[in-house]
């Protein structure tokens, strides 16, 4: 966690950011049942492939109507959301430090639990 005027220490490796890469493209939920944001990899790498450290990044979620996740803002406080209905939708990762654009996707299955 960071505070706005944190951006120029937090981000000073952000310019070295070519690509954000997720080693899991897909990732499953239940509904009903908390999903942490930490079980989302993201790694920053920069043009040869190779890792930078820490970078500030923004997880967002697709939209659907109707929704697929209860999105309280107590929940994201939390760094967790509770799938509400079976779907499918994206979370997407993306630098949040000025001059850069570095994106990557991941896809998500919400399945009804098991009976």
């Amino acid at each position: 966690m960071f505070s706005a005027p944190d951006f120029p220490r937090v981000c000073k490796d952000a310019h070295r950011v070519a690509r954000l890469d997720a080693p899991t493209a897909s990732v499953a939920l239940q509904v009903n049942e908390w999903f942490p944001l930490d079980r989302l990899v993201i790694i920053a790498l920069d043009k040869s492939g190779q890792p930078v450290g820490s970078v500030p990044i923004a997880i967002e979620v697709e939209e659907k109507a109707p929704p697929l996740l209860d999105l309280g803002s107590d929940r994201i406080a939390d760094a967790r959301v509770l799938p509400i209905r079976a779907g499918k939708f994206r979370f997407r990762a993306r630098m949040i430090c000025s001059g850069t654009s570095a994106q990557v996707f991941i896809n998500a299955t919400v399945r009804e639990r098991p009976q």
